[in-house]
């Protein structure tokens, strides 16, 4: 999807690790090396855009992102909780992170 410059420099004013904006910024431009990305690109490398962890039909950035064993809505949902005011559906994430559009009620958590 296409991010206004807003959203843009949202994303790279975030306090994240390189290895988490990496996969992020894949996301975004649909790059990540899922299968169904891979077979597409190369069915020899590649044989079949099926899932080699679940067995899933195709795996593709969605599937990554929110079915895919362990799924990732959990490491998500870790970051969410403490921040905001509890955790959306992993749908709900998963649109938030192709849009870089988040909620503006953040909670500072106190320890």
């Amino acid at each position: 999807p296409a991010l206004s410059a807003q959203g843009w420099r949202l994303f790279w004013s975030l306090p994240l690790s390189h290895g988490t904006r990496n996969i992020w910024f894949r996301t975004l431009h649909d790059t990540l090396p899922t299968s169904q990305r891979l077979h597409r690109i190369s069915p020899s490398f590649m044989p079949s855009p099926a899932c080699r962890i679940c067995g899933c039909p195709e795996e593709t950035s969605h599937h990554f992102w929110l079915k895919r064993p362990p799924p990732k809505y959990h490491t998500w949902k870790s970051f969410w909780v403490p921040v905001y005011f509890g955790g959306p559906d992993p749908v709900t994430i998963y649109n938030m992170l192709l849009s870089v559009d988040f909620p503006t009620n953040v909670h500072v958590a106190t320890t």
